[in-house]
């Protein structure tokens, strides 16, 4: 306890330390001796979420976090993976046993030392092609349905100017993740004197959109069709006030827009949509350095 508090000039806020191990759990409360012979019962509350489920090797750490509001409990595991071959192969063999421990929601976050394909490499000085160490790491993640939320490229070794820039460091969930409604980012930060970016996983409520709103697109006006349901609509007769009437024709102009924009375009967003996908896909494609002349003239087109 403070000073104030054990000479008894002050109670209300008492600083207790308590020393436990660290894969202890914490007391709900602690019985305090305040003198002559008297003893408080203090609550304790914990800020942060309750750990359990602790389990370790020498390339791994598991625990399971409880998500507030009894809302369930995801699964972290912490990820340093061994320079060598054979050991990383042990860890492999490792996750894929824990994966038939674990239950829900599950991230796996790291150092993995290990690339999925050479399109994760950016070689300077020498080619690099696929083997058995990539192969090896790809069936581990393929085996386990892993959806990678983020990556970043880690410079892998330290040999001058002629270094391999690898995406070492990942974060990786699993589907059950989708399930609840939370949505996740992950910030990678600066490495400053390491070879690695240390990883922060943000996770909070996802945002209630609302309906979705409506749009009114320029082209309309340029469909043969579009001049007469604008009429067919203005011309209804309503015994309200003009700004009611106005009111009320604008809300079914609406209705009979969408029902025109479906029938006479389809679903524009899904193609829109559709498009953006395969252009992000032709970039990233580009990004990682097959710039043919093919996928160029695609991107432009």
């Amino acid at each position: 306890m403070d000073g104030a508090t054990t000479i008894g000039s002050r109670y209300d806020c008492a600083k207790v330390c308590v020393e436990i191990g660290v894969e202890a759990d914490l007391p709900s409360t602690i019985n305090v001796d305040i003198g002559n012979n008297f003893i408080v019962g203090v609550k304790v509350e914990i800020p942060w979420p309750q750990i359990s489920g602790t389990s370790k090797s020498g390339q791994f750490s598991h625990c399971s976090l409880d998500l507030p509001e009894g809302r369930g409990v995801i699964n972290i595991t912490l990820i340093y993976a061994s320079n060598t071959r054979m050991e990383r192969r042990e860890l492999w063999r490792d996750l894929d046993n824990l994966s038939t421990t674990v239950a829900g929601v599950w991230f796996l976050l790291g150092d993995f030392n290990a690339v999925r394909n050479i399109s994760e490499v950016q070689p300077s000085g020498r080619e690099v092609q696929t083997d058995s160490i990539i192969n090896e790491f790809d069936r581990c993640l393929n085996s386990l349905s892993w959806i990678t939320l983020m990556w970043v490229a880690t410079r892998s070794n330290k040999r001058g100017v002629d270094f391999q820039a690898r995406k070492l460091d990942r974060v990786l969930m699993n589907e059950q993740w989708l399930l609840l409604k939370f949505s996740s980012m992950v910030e990678f930060l600066p490495p400053r004197i390491s070879d690695h970016s240390p990883s922060l996983l943000k996770f909070c409520d996802l945002e209630n959109p609302g309906p979705k709103p409506y749009k009114f697109f320029n082209h309309w006006t340029k469909h043969v069709e579009f001049k007469g349901i604008v009429e067919e609509v203005w011309k209804k007769q309503m015994d309200w006030n003009p700004i009611s009437v106005l009111y009320e024709k604008l809300r079914l102009l609406k209705v009979e827009l969408k029902k025109f924009n479906k029938r006479a375009y389809g679903d524009l967003q899904h193609v829109v949509e559709t498009l953006k996908a395969e252009l992000f896909s032709v970039q990233e494609v580009i990004l990682a350095g097959n710039s043919s002349a093919d996928l160029l003239a695609k991107k432009l087109s």
